[in-house]
């Protein structure tokens, strides 16, 4: 049912494994009782020094389909990857998170009961965060679930994935759309997953035919907060290893915020009655 990929940049042995431990068919297969593959793309350089006991770890777990990266950037490991599969589903996770024994079975479960027009799943995490104010302190948090999620128009699901970005490594899509809109845009190194979405959905401004997401309401994994991670420029991305991290930062934001300008009522489609389209521009607002 499907194809699970997992790109992979210095990503460190305590959570590699925990990782891999999560998505393996002893750890899955317990509740999902499907199938489904994994790769694993990795570009890590080989003379990093946790390299040797990262690549052990992956070996242990015989049913990862191990390859090297070529090119450069997570989309691009993403899309190589992606297309070495040709299961229905695709589904990611970052190295440094993990997956609760039920994230499958769960996934599975909302996706039998779905219309042909939702093309994107996702679940909520748990994340624990250091206190800002206590010294050895950390707060829990839940990420990835928006309560008023049911309660927004069909029409409106591209506003809703560019005001609450959702983390990848719940994310489930459906191939067939994924490759029709040409996978993820390779040139960025930040903001990748919500662009990618977003043409996903379609936007309602450009086209008559746009397409629903489903939030699954159910926390089926955990989000890794650290140094490491790519959006606290640490070692993790490759790109910003090798580049001007500011400038990345600061060029691509500005196309980010493109994505997400604001909707007028001079903007609603035809289709969209104005008193929808108004509670739309409002809520867009308020998020703001």
């Amino acid at each position: 049912m499907f194809d699970l990929i997992i790109p992979i940049y210095k990503i460190k042995p305590i959570y590699l494994e925990k990782c891999l431990k999560s998505i393996s068919y002893e750890t899955q297969k317990q509740k999902f009782e499907g199938e489904y593959d994994i790769y694993l793309i990795d570009k890590t350089p080989l003379d990093w020094g946790y390299y040797e006991e990262c690549k052990n770890i992956i070996d242990s777990f015989g049913e990862i389909k191990y390859l090297r990266q070529e090119g450069v950037g997570v989309s691009n490991a993403r899309n190589v990857a992606s297309e070495l599969g040709n299961n229905p589903y695709i589904c990611f996770i970052d190295g440094d998170d993990y997956w609760y024994d039920d994230h499958l079975f769960e996934m599975a479960e909302v996706i039998n009961t779905s219309n042909q027009d939702v093309v994107i799943w996702w679940s909520a995490m748990d994340m624990i965060m250091k206190s800002a104010y206590e010294e050895n302190n950390y707060n829990q948090f839940t990420i990835n679930h928006i309560n008023t999620f049911k309660d927004w128009h069909d029409e409106l699901h591209y506003y809703y994935l560019t005001r609450y970005p959702i983390c990848t490594s719940t994310v489930c899509l459906r191939r067939i759309r994924f490759e029709e809109v040409g996978g993820f845009l390779e040139e960025f190194a930040i903001g990748e997953d919500i662009e990618m979405w977003c043409r996903m959905i379609g936007y309602p401004k450009q086209t008559n035919q746009v397409f629903k997401s489903q939030q699954i309401d159910v926390i089926t994994g955990f989000k890794h907060i650290h140094e490491d991670n790519t959006t606290e420029g640490g070692t993790q991305s490759y790109v910003f290893e090798t580049a001007d991290n500011s400038a990345i930062f600061q060029e691509q934001l500005e196309r980010m915020v493109r994505l997400v300008e604001y909707p007028t009522m001079e903007d609603r489609p035809e289709r969209i009655s104005k008193d929808i389209w108004k509670d739309i521009c409002e809520r867009y607002i308020k998020v703001i």
